[in-house]
C-alpha cells in the first residue's frame, strides 16, 4: 500500500510537470530528485531519568500526540523534539527501574511523511554499581555447569542491568536482572546451563534461596532462562546497564590463531566476528591492531569445569587477556576471592 501511494504521488507530480511544460520554462520545472518522499527512521530509544525517555531519529521529526501510548500505562506529559533528530518524552510518574517497556506512536517529519512504531525499552535505573566480570567457566560438566562471577565494586541496585553470552547487540541467551540492591563485595553467579532441578531460584530476597545442588551460599544465584552452557572455545560475555545498553564490562576467549581461516579473521565463524567487533568498537575490549584478532582473547586451553578462567585476587581491568589466567584443578571460587594460583600445564 505504502508503494502504491508513493506511485501515484510521483505519477501526480509528473503530470503537473508534463501539464505545465508547454507553458513554462524548462528550468522553471520541479525537480523530482529533491522531493523526500522518505519517513523518517527510527534509531533507538535510551531512558536518561526516572521521568525521561528519548527517540532517535535520522531526521527532526514530530509526535502525533494522539498515538502515543505507553504500556504498562503511563501518561506522556509533553514531547518536545529536536532538530538532531531526538524527541524527548515526559512522564507523570517515574518509571520502576529495570521493568520493561513499550511506547507506540506516529511522527512526520517537515514534509509529512510519517512513521508508525513501537519500541521497547527498560525503566531508568539511577543506582546502576559498578561491576566486573571475575570468574567463569566455558568447559563445564554436569555437575559443575558453566557458570560466571560478577563482583560489586560498589553497592547499588541490578534492575536491567544484563549479561549477554554474545554482544551488547547480538545474543545467545542473556540475563537480565530484576531489582536487587546489592552491597560493595558481593558477589552474584550467573549459572548459564540449569538443569531444570527443584531449587533454581533468582535471589532476590536472601541468598540462600536458591537451593540447587549448584547454587553458591556466598553470592547472589541467577539462572538464565533456557541456558545451554557457554561456548567452549570460541566466544564472549557483555555485562551492560540494560539490555543492549552500556557496556560495564566484557571478556573474549578464543583458542584460535589469525591463521585459523581467511574468511573471518580467525574467528570461524562471520557471527563470531562480528560480535568481537562489536564489543570493541563500543570500548569493551581492546585489541593490540587495528582490528581484533583471535590473539588477542583469553586462551580458555586448559580449563575445566573446576579450573576457571578469573581474575587475580586484586582485580585489574585493562579490557585485556592479561587481566585473566586459568586456576589450578579445583581452584574455582565462586563466590568467594579469587585465588592468584596458576595452572601449569603438564610437560611432555
Amino acid at each position: 500500500m505504502k508503494t502504491l501511494q508513493i506511485s501515484l504521488r510521483i505519477l501526480v507530480v509528473v503530470g503537473i510537470v508534463t501539464g505545465a511544460a508547454a507553458c513554462r520554462p524548462f528550468n522553471e520545472l520541479l525537480d523530482l530528485s529533491q522531493l523526500d518522499l522518505h519517513p523518517p527512521r527510527f534509531l533507538g530509544i535510551s531512558a536518561v531519568s526516572p521521568t525521561d525517555i528519548i527517540l532517535h531519529f535520522d531526521e527532526e521529526a514530530t509526535v502525533l500526540p494522539e498515538t502515543l501510548t505507553l504500556a504498562p500505562a503511563i501518561a506522556a506529559v509533553s514531547a518536545v523534539s529536536s532538530a538532531d533528530g531526538s524527541i524527548t518524552i515526559g512522564l507523570s510518574v517515574p518509571m520502576d527501574p529495570g521493568a520493561e517497556y513499550v511506547v507506540s506512536a506516529t511522527v512526520v517529519d517537515r514534509h509529512g511523511n510519517s512513521l508508525g512504531f513501537a519500541a521497547p525499552f527498560f525503566g531508568f535505573n539511577p543506582n546502576v554499581p559498578e561491576l566486573l566480570i571475575t570468574e567463569f567457566t566455558c568447559r563445564g560438566s554436569a555437575t559443575n555447569p558453566d557458570k560466571v562471577e560478577l563482583l560489586a565494586l560498589t553497592g547499588g541496585n541490578l534492575a536491567g542491568v544484563t549479561l549477554s553470552n554474545g554482544s551488547h547487540l547480538a545474543w545467545d541467551t542473556r540475563m537480565v536482572f530484576p531489582a536487587l540492591t546489592i552491597a560493595e563485595g558481593e558477589y552474584v553467579v550467573v549459572h548459564f546451563r540449569p538443569q531444570g532441578v527443584t531449587g533454581e531460584i533468582d535471589e532476590i530476597h536472601t541468598q540462600t534461596d536458591a537451593t540447587a545442588a549448584h547454587a553458591i551460599d556466598t553470592a547472589w544465584d541467577f539462572w538464565v532462562p533456557g541456558g545451554s552452557g557457554l561456548p567452549s572455545n570460541n566466544g564472549s560475555l557483555v555485562l551492560t546497564d540494560t539490555p543492549r545498553g552500556r557496556i560495564i564490562d566484557a571478556v573474549i576467549w578464543s583458542n584460535r590463531t589469525s591463521a585459523s581461516d581467511e574468511a573471518h579473521r580467525g574467528f570461524g565463524s562471520r557471527k563470531m566476528m562480528e560480535r568481537v567487533d562489536e564489543i570493541v568498537g563500543a570500548g569493551g575490549w581492546r585489541s593490540t591492531g587495528a582490528v581484533a584478532a583471535p590473539e588477542d582473547a583469553v586462551n580458555p586451553d586448559g580449563s575445566t569445569a573446576t579450573r576457571s578462567i578469573c581474575r587475580g585476587s586484586d582485580p585489574v581491568d585493562t579490557d585485556t587477556r592479561d587481566d585473566w589466567h586459568i586456576v589450578p584443578t579445583r581452584g574455582a571460587t565462586f563466590g568467594l576471592p579469587n585465588t592468584d594460583d596458576r595452572h601449569e600445564p603438564a610437560e611432555n
